[in-house]
């Protein structure tokens, strides 16, 4: 620095100028960096976005595919080997469900003998994957790339073990899927031009790609890619060249079947690395041009004003220095400089003369003012109730007040004076006085809670705040501190930790009983769904197949299991939901809840077309939080408003937001039944219901759920209501 000001003035200005346009300079480039990692992160973001909608939506199919399986491996027709019976269930299945190329049966030998599309020609599946596996180990099981016999294209396939009415292996009942879905969602993320996916069998075999599929299904990727995916967690990104040799930033995840150690599949989705920062780039190398044109102006005007408006005005100053330095007290710049900040200099070069005259008699009135400053501190110090002393470097005792010397036991401050106060300091807390100490003569503050043993043997608490003293050169001469006696403070300390500790202690008992319960409702849960669906899938196909012979009491009877079935399948949805608000990973986003709220809208009025029901929802009413939740939360709330204004000739459902005790708040309103605001306490609780089951169908866990939801987001949620008018609940988040 001292080089820098010895340079001449012009000089000075013209760094100065440039040194003014290095911030702008760096912000431009550090806002350009910033622009391209945001759109970077922001490439990544929608990567792995897209590559979670593909995964998601391809393990619910699987899940869906297996449950199908599952149910088609119990009927008659299937187990017994009823052709043309079995043919007619397939093909109707396949109809109803696009996601399926083809569905067919093969027998224990790998011979199909059934499938949706028909097909007279013989074909034999026994050296496929999928049956291999699903025979050895009798569970639902994957394929891996093949070109289909019967549809002439590639294919994944999935195998499922059927027993006939003697539980012995009868054969595979096989699902085809049809991967090219994937590319409409492709299309419909809006990513950049050339990005794409790519779905890769356990071998390596590209099964669909978003990018030429003729030129890359049916291929294998690099191996070195495939040990990466294989060797790599569940799901990863990274930066590389694709399969036609692009860089792009990718990110890939495993897929896994119920019961298999290895993955099945893996999903690779990227975007490439030039698209997703060519734009900001580009705004940098204008913005740095725009800069340089300034920048050179402004050295131009930096060196006219150096000569013109400082280097001459100095000159003379100079001079006038010169001859006051010399003792020449008359010398005087007498208006030779006027006007800015060298006119202001020069006028005070004419100040300093007139005041060095007064310097002598001022220096005597400072000293006798600094004479009664210091009587007044030692008078106050004297008379302070706290503890106040000064230390030396090595723990000596300088000064201490009356009051510390009451703290140490001492009569007197002659009896202390330049001892080391270190054994005074209780032994456990005599290392962190000793590392304060050292830290004030460091210069830092610092403050410390110790216990004393005074000159008598009593124990007290004390606090501290010791800070350093420096001379008139900022030297660090002595230690200050201020202390005072904590000692009814701890004991009352003492006190509260010891009941905060039996509070948590009996805190901790409680969480693990909730998670325990919690756990086996889930796994309850979980188990019982598989019976369920087979229970309903048979109750539905024996009223569909065999009504007209069945007496009207069977078919009463049918009616019942089948409604049962599926009110406890509902239930156990809710149930399972409920449980995996707690465990699921939230993903933050900006949600417009004005559109969420008109989509449920319409999915209530198209369940029950009758009814006529006016729903009021503000525009424009967004919030950041997890997507998913938010629906689960607004669906329920919209429903259970739906239900309960169901007796109303003229239903109103309202959905706004409004402000409570300065705090953005969300409600849904309707002029339903209401309830009594004695029992709002029960709303949210699981399984409560102030209302009749026969009258109000329901389960209880609805409002259960969006509690849950809204702690899960940071908020609260709350109800007020009057029999026979409506309710309001309102959300916070």
């Amino acid at each position: 620095m001292s080089r820098f000001f010895s340079l001449p003035l012009r000089t000075q200005l013209f760094l100065m100028a440039l040194i003014v346009a290095l911030p702008a300079a760096s912000i431009i480039v550090a806002s350009g960096l910033d622009r391209r990692t945001d759109a970077i992160n922001e490439a990544l973001r929608e990567t792995r976005q897209l590559a979670d909608t593909i995964a998601s939506e391809q393990q619910i199919r699987v899940a869906a595919a297996e449950q199908l399986a599952s149910a088609l491996a119990q009927l008659p027709d299937i187990r017994e080997n009823r052709t043309e019976q079995a043919q007619a269930i397939l093909s109707d299945i396949l109809r109803t469900n696009p996601q399926y190329l083809n569905i067919f049966i093969a027998d224990h030998d790998g011979t199909m003998w059934v499938s949706a599309r028909p097909s007279h020609a013989t074909i034999s599946i026994a050296d496929r994957r999928h049956f291999i596996n699903a025979r050895s180990t009798g569970r639902f099981s994957s394929g891996e790339y093949i070109v289909g016999r019967l549809l002439n294209k590639p294919v994944l396939s999935f195998g499922y073990p059927y027993r006939n009415r003697r539980g012995k292996f009868a054969g595979v009942i096989v699902i085809n899927f049809d991967l090219e879905h994937f590319r409409d969602l492709l299309q419909q993320s809006k990513l950049p031009a050339g990005s794409g996916y790519l779905i890769i069998d356990h071998k390596g075999v590209i099964l669909s790609s978003g990018l030429d599929p003729a030129e890359f299904v049916g291929k294998s990727v690099n191996p070195r890619l495939l040990k990466q995916m294989k060797d790599g967690p569940d799901g990863g990104r990274y930066t590389g060249p694709g399969v036609d040799g692009v860089e792009r930033f990718s990110c890939y995840r495993k897929l896994y079947l119920t019961g298999e150690n290895e993955p099945y599949l893996y999903l690779r989705a990227g975007i490439p690395v030039r698209e997703a920062a060519s734009g900001a780039t580009r705004d940098v190398i204008i913005k740095v041009a725009i800069l340089t044109s300034f920048l050179f102006f402004a050295f131009l005007l930096a060196w006219l004003v150096g000569k013109r408006s400082i280097v001459n005005r100095i000159a003379i100053l100079k001079n006038v220095s010169q001859r006051l330095a010399g003792g020449d007290l008359q010398a005087r710049v007498n208006g030779l400089v006027t006007g800015g900040e060298l006119g202001e200099l020069g006028s005070a070069f004419d100040e300093m003369a007139d005041k060095l005259s007064r310097q002598f008699v001022e220096c005597r009135q400072a000293e006798a003012a600094r004479r009664e400053s210091e009587l007044f501190l030692q008078t106050i110090i004297d008379a302070e109730p706290e503890c106040v002393k000064m230390l030396a470097p090595d723990g000596r005792l300088l000064m201490m007040n009356p009051a510390g010397l009451a703290m140490i036991e001492a009569d007197s401050f002659d009896q202390v004076k330049g001892e080391v106060v270190y054994p005074l300091i209780a032994p456990e807390h005599r290392d962190a006085f000793r590392a304060v100490t050292e830290g004030v003569f460091q210069g830092r503050e610092n403050c410390l809670e110790f216990e004393v043993v005074g000159i008598k043997g009593h124990r007290r608490w004390l606090e501290t705040h010791a800070v350093p003293l420096r001379d008139a050169q900022g030297k660090i001469v002595s230690l200050l501190a201020i202390t005072r006696d904590i000692s009814s403070r701890k004991r009352a300390e003492r006190k509260i930790e010891n009941l905060n500790a039996k509070l948590a202690a009996r805190a901790s008992e409680l969480e693990n009983a909730n998670k325990e319960l919690e756990a086996f409702g889930y796994t309850v849960s979980h188990d019982l769904r598989t019976p369920l669906t087979r229970i309903s899938l048979i109750c539905q196909i024996l009223l569909e197949s065999q009504s007209d012979d069945l007496e009207p009491r069977c078919q009463k009877y049918l009616d019942e299991i089948f409604l049962e079935t599926q009110r406890m399948d509902q239930l156990i949805s809710s149930l399972m939901e409920f449980s995996h608000i707690a465990h699921r990973d939230l993903v933050w986003e900006s949600v417009n809840l004005s559109d969420m709220a008109q989509g449920i809208a319409a999915e209530l009025s198209l369940n029950a077309p009758p009814r006529q029901v006016r729903f009021t929802i503000a525009q424009g009413i967004s919030a950041r939080g997890d997507a998913v939740l938010l629906r689960d939360a607004l669906a329920n709330l919209m429903g259970n408003a739906w239900k309960y204004t169901g007796k109303r000739e003229s239903a109103v459902i309202e959905f706004g937001v409004t402000e409570v005790g300065g705090e953005q708040t969300y409600f849904v309103r309707d002029n339903g039944v209401g309830f009594d605001m004695s029992h709002a306490g029960r709303l949210f609780a699981a399984f409560q219901r102030l209302h009749d089951r026969n009258e109000y169908d329901g389960h209880g866990i609805g409002l259960a759920t969006v509690k849950r939801i809204i702690d899960r987001l940071g908020g609260r949620v709350w109800a007020e209501g009057e029999p026979g008018k409506g309710a309001t609940f309102y959300f916070t988040l």
